[in-house]
């Protein structure tokens, strides 16, 4: 029941616009503002970082403003998929390992069925209200990565252009793709 909760509470944000924590693997602190328009969009607006993280319903690209790099991924490579998809079902698309209730927090963990060794995510509940506030990310090396949100607004109008990421400009970038 838990489960099929956050399913009726995640496919109720149509989009979200929210300020955001990152505690990357490292340690290294990072704050924006984050933006999800499903599906298949996102926005990471660094404060202070050079980087621009958008997915663009195919990619997720990471734009590093400073050494003019762009790393793209697909965006079903990426944990942080199961947000994006238009019809979200946990237990149909990921293989459910944990799930706790207490203090007034839930949390779920889960796994790709198909590729475990991607790594997992945690989305973590805030009870009262029911809010998503956090997700942990252990990647595919098994480093791990906190995304915690704030100041949450969901189903707000967001303008499709912010999802597009800017060009490369013809011999000042590189482009990888994972």
């Amino acid at each position: 029941p838990e489960v099929k909760r956050v399913d009726a509470y995640l496919n109720n944000i149509h989009s979200l616009m929210a300020r955001f924590e990152q505690v990357a693997p490292d340690g290294t602190i990072s704050t924006g503002d984050f933006f999800l328009s499903r599906p298949g969009r996102l926005r990471f607006q660094y404060d202070t970082a050079p980087l621009l993280v958008v997915a663009d319903g195919e990619w997720v690209i990471v734009y590093d403003k400073k050494l003019h790099t762009y790393d793209r991924y697909s965006i079903k490579q990426t944990p942080i998929d199961v947000l994006l998809d238009p019809a979200i079902d946990l237990t149909r698309d990921l293989w459910v390992t944990d799930v706790k209730s207490s203090g007034g927090v839930l949390r779920v963990t889960a796994r790709h069925p198909r590729a475990p060794q991607r790594g997992e995510i945690t989305l973590i509940f805030s009870e009262q209200p029911f809010q998503l506030r956090q997700w942990v990310v252990i990647d595919a090396q098994g480093l791990t990565t906190e995304v915690t949100l704030s100041d949450l607004q969901p189903n707000v109008k967001l303008n499709p252009a912010m999802f597009a990421v800017p060009q490369p400009a013809a011999g000042q970038t590189t482009i990888r793709t994972e």
